[in-house]
């Protein structure tokens, strides 16, 4: 019988959408391989969800100091106060909504594996919504949008998905701008839950996330945030940004992922 791992810490228990009455989660976090040599347990969104934020608190001390040297050496600016404060939130929004693709009926029916990429297009339209207005919003956000795009970069690697890494217009329109990704019941839960996990209802006011967001708008999304880095006159400082804040959502997913799914944990 499935149970949770994080009932106790999880603010859907028990209500609808919740598994554990079903006996097993009713959103999932992940598709199941299987593979008789490696048996894995089924894990409920919010599980996933819940345990990154355990990793997060646990690692965010250690990355957060050189996050905002490094953007700020990108952005050719001083620490103060606001950035500080901006970029901690930039970043707990991407940890906590990094998977949010997972939320569509797309994902959730199998029918579409690449939830980064639209991941990666809400988490942009968050950012947009939540930061305050400063001069460097618009490349905070696509940095982070860009981190969010590329967590599974490894994977996209190791199975030659070379063209996802620095995606052309031409080649994100082919891949999905014919397609449309659609948000119900369940996923509204699941998003309000996740905001609250994360402290994040006083950041994010003015976002809700959508019924339905067509690959058209997410080809314009990521191929806008790439080419403004891929511009950006210190482009060396921008990837070396890029890449720390890969490792950190990386670091926090495959650590989660490894709890949340492994029977040994139980």
């Amino acid at each position: 019988m499935w149970s949770c791992l994080r009932e106790e810490k999880c603010p859907q228990n028990r209500k609808e959408f919740c598994g554990i009455n079903s006996g097993k989660p009713k959103i999932i976090s992940y598709h199941i391989e299987y593979d008789e040599r490696e048996r894995k347990r089924e894990e409920c969104y919010l599980e996933h969800v819940i345990l990154c934020y355990e990793e997060w608190q646990k690692k965010k001390r250690r990355f957060i100091n050189s996050l905002i040297r490094r953007f700020a050496v990108f952005c050719k600016i001083e620490v103060n106060n606001d950035l500080i404060a901006d970029i901690e939130n930039g970043l707990r929004i991407i940890i906590a909504h990094h998977d949010i693709g997972k939320l569509s009926y797309e994902y959730r029916k199998g029918e579409w594996y690449r939830h980064e990429i639209i991941s990666a297009h809400i988490v942009h339209d968050i950012l947009l919504n939540s930061l305050p207005r400063r001069l460097y919003k618009d490349l905070l956000s696509a940095i982070l949008s860009a981190a969010t795009y590329l967590h599974h970069e490894a994977l996209q690697l190791s199975r030659k998905w070379f063209e996802l890494r620095s995606p052309t217009f031409d080649y994100l329109t082919s891949k999905i701008g014919d397609k449309s990704f659609t948000f119900g019941e369940g996923s509204y839960q699941f998003f309000e839950a996740t905001n609250a996990i994360y402290n994040l209802n006083n950041v994010i006011r003015n976002y809700s996330l959508p019924e339905k967001v067509s690959g058209e708008e997410i080809v314009e999304t990521i191929g806008n945030f790439i080419s403004s880095l891929d511009s950006a006159s210190n482009i060396n400082a921008a990837r070396l940004c890029l890449a720390s804040i890969v490792l950190l959502i990386n670091e926090i997913d495959n650590e989660a992922a490894e709890k949340g799914r492994s029977y040994a944990t139980i």
